[in-house]
């Protein structure tokens, strides 16, 4: 639910929280209102495909709501092995949403 010039800043703010990090921008998914949920769905069957560290880049957990409650949103795809980064506004260009993984309980 962006216009035009927001999504455009949105796109290079990831791409700078990418770039910050160190990583490697393999895609970036837009949800459309007329195909919900296909972008999430894309999403999370590259995460299933994917070996390695993975890293989601979101603009704001409540652009997560579409999909669901922002905090199940982000544990779905913690238990996907992916790190849930936040852009950010100004000059800090990201930041981390959730701390690094629990060791599993025995």
């Amino acid at each position: 639910m962006m216009g035009d010039s927001e999504l455009a800043a949105m796109r290079r703010r990831i791409v700078e929280c990418s770039q910050a990090d160190g990583g490697e921008l393999a895609a970036i998914y837009i949800e459309r209102v007329e195909t919900s949920p296909f972008a999430w769905r894309a999403l999370l069957e590259k995460l299933a495909d994917s070996s390695g560290l993975n890293v989601v880049i979101v603009p704001g957990l409540h652009h997560l709501a579409s999909i669901g409650h922002p905090a199940d949103v982000r544990n779905i795809l913690l238990g996907f092995g992916a790190d849930v980064l936040v852009a950010a506004q100004g000059d800090r260009v990201g930041r981390a949403a959730t701390q690094a993984k629990p060791p599993p309980m025995s």
